[in-house]
C-alpha cells in the first residue's frame, strides 16, 4: 500500500493529514509524489498508519509515489541536469580565492 492510496482508503483529505504530522500540506504533496521526508516525518507517517507503511519502505521511497515508483526525470531533463552541473563545476574551478575568474585577461 502506498501513502495516496491510505489516505483515499481512509477518507482523509490531504490538509487533514498534513495537519496530523504536522507539516505544511504542500510537503505532504511532496511526499506523495515521491519526496523523500525527513526521518522524523517517516516514523510520524508509520505512526498514523498503524505500520502499514513502514519507515524503511518510506526512506526507500518504495510507497511514497502514486504508482508505487520512484520518479525519476527524463533522458531529457538528465542531459540538462548534466551540462548545469558541468557547467557549475566548471564556473567554480575557474573562480579563484577572490572570487574572480582565473586565465581572465586583465584590462
Amino acid at each position: 500500500m502506498n501513502l495516496r492510496d491510505f489516505i483515499i482508503e481512509r477518507d482523509i483529505r490531504q490538509c487533514d493529514f498534513a495537519f496530523m504530522l504536522k507539516i505544511d500540506r504542500t510537503y505532504l504533496s511532496q511526499i506523495i509524489n515521491g519526496r523523500i521526508p525527513s526521518l522524523r516525518i517517516a516514523k510520524k507517517i508509520s505512526e498514523l498508519t498503524n505500520s502499514k507503511i513502514s519507515v524503511e519502505d518510506i526512506m526507500s521511497g518504495k510507497v511514497l509515489s502514486y504508482d508505487g515508483k520512484t520518479r525519476k526525470p527524463s533522458q531529457k531533463r538528465c542531459k540538462e541536469l548534466n551540462q548545469d552541473m558541468k557547467n557549475i563545476m566548471e564556473k567554480i574551478t575557474n573562480v579563484g580565492s577572490y572570487g574572480k575568474e582565473k586565465n581572465k585577461p586583465r584590462k
